[in-house]
C-alpha cells in the first residue's frame, strides 16, 4: 500500500478532517498530490459543463441556484450526467475512472459501476453544497440527498433513478464509507490479477476503516483460503456472517473451509444453512451432496 494511502487511513482512523473528494481519489490509487490536484480540476470541469448547460436555459439557472431549490438542482445534475453519457453503467469502481470516463469524448462509453457512479455524483453534490450520504446493503450502493427534513434516494445506475424507492435492506452511512468500499474493490481486482499481498493490504485497509464491513471480511477470507491459511479464512468468513446473518457467500464459504479443515459435520451445517438463506444456490446443493457421499450413515 502506497504512502498516500497509509496516511489517508491513519487520518481517517484518528478522526482528522479529510476531504471526501481527495480521499476517494487516493483510494482510487492516485499516486501523488499533483495527480490528485489534476483530478480535482477535472471534477471542476464537469461542474463547469453542468453550469453552462444550466445557463443555456436562461432564467432557470438563477432560479435553480436558490437555496430552497437544492434538491431540484441535484435532480438537474443527475439528468445532466445521464444526458451527457447515456450508457453510464459499467465496471469502473473508482472516482478517478469515473471522472476520466465522464470527460471522455466517446458518448457511448460507460462511466462506472454503482460504486464509481455514486462516488462521482457524491463529490459533485458536495461541491454544489448538497448534503449527501450513502446507502448500502452490502451488494449495492446508492446516494441519499438531504435538505432539511426532506430526503431523496438516488439510484445512479438507472436513468430514472432520482427519487428511487429502497427497501429495509439498505443502511445509511456517511459519504466517506465509499473509501473502504473502493479499497475493497481494488483488493478484489488485485487478487484476480494474482497480486495476493497487494490484495491483502488493500482489504486490510478497508477493514481498518470500516470494522463492520462484511464483504471485506469475506474477501479477506478468500485471500487466506487461496494462501492455504484455512483457520484465518474460517475466522474471517465467520466474522462476515456474524455481521450479515443472511450473507449467502460467506455462509457457503464457511462450508468449504470446514471441509478443508476436515470437519464434515460443520461443513454440512453451513451448506444446509446456505440453502436456508438462498434455496436456489446450486453450488451449496452440490457441495452438500458431495460431503454426504463421503460420510457413511448420513441420509441422502
Amino acid at each position: 500500500m502506497k504512502g498516500l494511502e497509509r496516511r489517508l487511513i491513519g487520518d481517517i482512523v484518528k478522526g482528522n478532517e479529510v476531504d471526501p473528494e481527495t480521499a476517494l481519489l487516493i483510494a482510487s490509487g492516485v499516486e501523488s498530490r499533483e495527480i490528485v490536484a489534476r483530478y480535482r480540476r477535472k471534477i471542476g470541469e464537469i461542474l463547469e459543463r453542468f453550469h453552462l448547460k444550466l445557463a443555456s436555459k436562461g432564467a432557470v439557472s438563477s432560479f435553480i441556484n436558490k437555496d430552497y431549490m437544492t434538491l431540484s438542482r441535484a435532480e438537474l445534475l443527475f439528468e445532466y450526467l445521464w444526458e451527457s453519457k447515456p450508457r453510464r453503467h459499467g465496471h469502473g469502481f473508482s472516482l478517478a475512472q469515473a471522472v476520466d470516463a465522464q470527460l471522455g469524448s466517446d458518448v457511448k462509453s460507460p462511466v462506472g459501476s454503482c460504486v464509481g457512479l455514486t462516488a462521482l455524483y457524491s463529490v459533485l453534490c458536495l461541491r454544489e453544497g448538497i448534503g449527501v450520504s450513502v446507502l448500502s446493503n452490502g451488494d449495492h450502493v446508492l446516494s441519499r440527498l438531504r435538505y432539511g427534513a426532506l430526503s431523496v434516494d438516488v439510484e445512479n445506475t438507472d436513468p430514472s433513478g432520482f427519487d428511487a424507492s429502497t427497501d429495509d435492506s439498505f443502511e445509511e452511512f456517511p459519504c466517506m464509507t465509499l473509501v473502504p468500499i473502493v479499497f475493497n474493490s481494488r483488493g478484489i481486482r488485485e487478487k484476480e490479477a494474482g497480486n495476493i499481498q497487494s490484495a491483502l493490504a488493500l482489504v486490510n485497509g478497508a477493514i481498518e476503516l470500516f470494522p463492520r464491513y462484511a464483504n471485506a471480511y469475506n474477501n479477506r477470507g478468500n485471500i487466506f483460503f487461496e494462501l492455504g491459511d484455512y483457520e484465518m479464512a474460517r475466522e474471517d468468513y465467520g466474522k462476515a456472517l456474524e455481521i450479515r446473518p443472511d450473507f449467502t457467500e460467506a455462509c457457503y464459504n464457511l462450508g468449504l473451509v470446514h471441509e478443508k479443515l476436515g470437519d464434515a459435520l460443520k461443513s454440512l451445517y453451513y451448506f444446509e444453512k446456505t440453502l436456508e438463506i438462498s434455496p436456489d444456490c446450486e453450488d451449496a446443493r452440490y457441495s452438500l451432496e458431495h460431503v454426504k457421499k463421503k460420510m457413511p450413515g448420513v441420509a441422502r
